[in-house]
C-alpha cells in the first residue's frame, strides 16, 4: 500500500503518523522500534492464552493451549478464534499474490488439524470468492515440525562434496 522509506511513519513536521496498513502489524517498522511479532504463530496463541488465563506464558505451551481449546474454554477459544482469523488474513495474501493449488501447512500445533481445519477455511471462505480458493484446498504437513529438519538431511546427504 505504501513505500517502504525511512521516512514511513513520519510526516514532514517529523511528528509520527500511522498509515491504514499499520493499525495491524504492518512489517516496516521505524528505526528503533522492533518489527512487530506475528499473530498467526503458535507462540502468539500460547502467550494470549496465557495472559487471559492470569499464567505465565513461559508455563503456556501447544500442547497445554489445545487441552484448553478442546475442553471449550471459553478464554481459550476466544484467543484460538483471534488466531484463526489472523492465519486466515496471511493466508488470503498469499492466496491472493500466488493463485496456489493448494496450501501445506506445517509446524507442531498443524498436528491438531481436526480442530484447526473447519474453523480456517470457514474464515477463508468468508475473505475470498470460491473461485479464488486454492482448488486442492488446504493440506496438513504430515512431517509437521520434522519437515525442515528432514528436507537438510535430504540436502545434506545428496549434496556433492565441494571439499578439496
Amino acid at each position: 500500500r505504501h513505500q517502504h522509506r525511512r521516512s514511513h511513519h513520519r510526516r514532514r513536521s517529523g511528528t509520527p503518523r500511522r498509515h491504514a496498513c499499520c493499525r495491524r502489524n504492518c512489517l516496516y517498522a521505524p528505526p528503533g522500534r522492533p518489527v512487530p511479532r506475528t499473530s498467526s504463530s503458535a507462540a502468539f496463541l500460547c502467550r494470549e492464552i496465557a495472559n487471559q488465563k492470569g499464567v505465565s506464558p513461559k508455563d503456556m505451551d501447544g500442547y497445554r493451549a489445545f487441552q484448553l481449546i478442546e475442553n471449550d474454554d471459553a478464554q481459550a477459544l476466544r484467543c484460538f478464534h483471534i488466531f484463526c482469523q489472523n492465519l486466515a488474513d496471511g493466508l488470503t495474501n498469499i492466496i491472493s499474490l500466488f493463485n496456489p493449488e493448494r496450501i501445506v501447512l506445517g509446524g507442531g500445533i498443524m498436528s491438531r488439524e481436526s480442530i484447526i481445519r473447519q474453523p480456517l477455511e470457514q474464515a477463508l471462505s468468508e475473505r475470498l470468492p470460491e473461485r479464488m480458493l486454492p482448488p486442492k484446498g488446504l493440506a496438513f504437513a504430515k512431517l509437521r515440525n520434522d519437515a525442515g529438519l528432514l528436507g537438510a538431511l535430504y540436502v545434506l546427504k545428496n549434496k556433492e562434496s565441494t571439499l578439496v
